[in-house]
């Protein structure tokens, strides 16, 4: 999402082109764009050629997921868009009036629906040969409390049982406590993308050698 597409930084200081800057022989693609959920991250990575096959990916989402989108659902509003650009009547027109009209906010992914596109885009990882790491972004309301995010603990639970490797940035970030590491409540600065990029060159470095030399065949 817009964390890794590196809002307000210039494209050199977002932590994808500070991940390439540390690592010698390594080329970053960054694929964050702003606003975009899980769902759509998912499509983006689907929708590539198949001779993309990076090495390592990783997942940055939850922000944005949990968002209103005119009450609908991610599915509801791709379906809606299809079929408003093809000219066609789609019966999510008349849901996204009445969820208007009451009470509750339909997120663009329910808890539930956020987990599934994220083993979804774990499971297209594994199919392209790449090594998932998931990486758990923090606010900055969590530098001051001890708050935990229900989406953050989603994805430290699919980390845990589907044995993906993970970035918790949230203690990282609350060891240093430092308030010009955050622009707003979401987005870092210069100085933050550095801690994060700093801790993903560790793992990444860590997942290209078990690809390298994987169990069983040192």
């Amino acid at each position: 999402d817009s964390s890794t597409f590196g809002i307000p930084v210039n494209d050199n200081e977002a932590f994808p082109a500070m991940v390439q800057q540390k690592m010698e022989g390594v080329h970053s693609v960054n694929a964050g764009v702003p606003g975009y959920s899980a769902f759509q991250g998912r499509l983006l990575l689907e929708g590539t050629n198949s001779a993309f096959r990076p090495d390592v990916v990783v997942v940055t989402f939850w922000p944005d997921d949990r968002g209103v989108w005119e009450h609908l659902s991610e599915a509801e509003q791709q379906e809606l868009i299809a079929a408003e650009q093809s000219g066609e009547f789609s019966r999510y027109r008349i849901v996204r009036l009445l969820r208007r009209a009451t009470p509750g906010k339909r997120p663009r992914l329910t808890d539930e629906e956020f987990a599934v596109q994220i083993r979804q885009i774990v499971r297209w990882c594994h199919e392209r040969g790449s090594k998932p790491i998931l990486q758990i972004w923090p606010v900055q309301q969590q530098m001051a409390t001890t708050d935990e995010i229900d989406r953050q603990q989603i994805l430290r639970k699919i980390a845990n049982e589907d044995r993906v490797p993970v970035v918790d940035l949230v203690p990282l970030f609350r060891q240093r406590r430092d308030a010009i590491l955050f622009v707003d409540s979401v987005h870092a600065t210069k100085e933050g993308y550095g801690l994060v990029a700093d801790a993903l060159v560790q793992v990444i470095r860590q997942e290209l050698a078990s690809k390298a030399h994987p169990i069983g065949h040192r």
